[in-house]
């Protein structure tokens, strides 16, 4: 299977896979923190490893400035389904960057006393503690 884009995700989760057709106008991921077009969590069970590495800095970084259009919680709430090998998937430094954006989710649920909701993000940060890449070593 191709891997699709956003909203071919959101075409297929609607009318099926074979109508996924109509690809993103995003050329990259940076565009779409402000993206009016971009929105629904459920399209990362549609993607690929790849196209969910792709998608998912955006959503962390809307998340973090208040958006949550795309909630990044749901794709790491099952790294394994999300990312398939996490650690052969995601660089040292994309693991790293995602365990922070969880602990500072859990950090802003607490100040804000969603207790149900910080909960959720310790359950995540206890699952994601769990993996370490091996840094890339240089081709010879």
């Amino acid at each position: 299977m191709q891997a699709l884009s956003w909203n071919q995700a959101d075409i297929a989760d609607m009318y099926g896979q074979d109508s996924a057709r109509f690809p993103d106008t995003d050329s990259t991921w940076e565009e779409l923190v402000t993206a009016n077009w971009w929105y629904g969590d459920w399209c990362f069970g549609f993607l690929d490893p790849k196209g969910a590495r792709y998608y998912l800095p955006a959503a962390m970084i809307c998340n973090l400035l208040g958006d949550y259009r795309v909630d990044a919680e749901n794709p790491l709430r099952r790294p394994g389904g999300t990312f398939g090998d996490v650690e052969e998937t995601l660089s040292e430094s994309q693991i790293l960057a995602i365990r922070s954006f969880i602990r500072r989710s859990a950090e802003l649920a607490a100040s804000n006393d969603l207790d149900s909701e910080f909960e959720a993000w310790i359950e995540i940060q206890n699952e994601w503690s769990s993996y370490y890449a091996s840094p890339k070593l240089p081709n010879p």
